[in-house]
């Protein structure tokens, strides 16, 4: 393997582990991997409706609505070791509660392509891992 493929493959284990950190969401369930693959479809049932309830509130220009769907995503996802999820949830409540319907409705659209990928992750792991 040249340098270039060993570093490429740690880049991208780096950004996999940003979008589901799977050792602190085993940590989170005592290292119960059937219970975390049971949260991780919960997760997968609701969470993409939280990305479509904040498009909706965005777009209804419904701030506080907005800022408690975005609190609610921020929570499921740090539950289950979605650093970057989080990250964005965090960051789009914060722009929410201040006011900031430019740079939320920004956010929106990563958080949305956040959602897609880890989808496609969370379900690889709860058939794989």
């Amino acid at each position: 393997m040249s340098k270039d493929e060993s570093q490429m493959s740690q880049t991208e284990r780096h950004e996999s582990d940003l979008r589901f950190d799977v050792p602190a969401a085993m940590h989170i369930v005592s290292e119960d991997k059937d219970l975390l693959k049971d949260i991780l479809r919960n997760y997968l049932k609701y969470c993409p409706n939280y990305v479509t309830d904040l498009e909706r509130t965005i777009q209804g220009k419904e701030l506080s609505d907005a800022a408690r769907v975005a609190h609610s995503l921020k929570g499921s996802s740090s539950n289950i070791g979605a650093k970057r999820m989080t990250s964005l949830a965090v960051s789009i409540e914060y722009q929410l509660r201040n006011g900031d319907m430019a740079q939320a409705s920004k956010l929106l659209k990563t958080i949305r392509e956040e959602m897609e990928a880890l989808t496609m992750v969370l379900d690889a792991y709860i058939q794989n891992g």
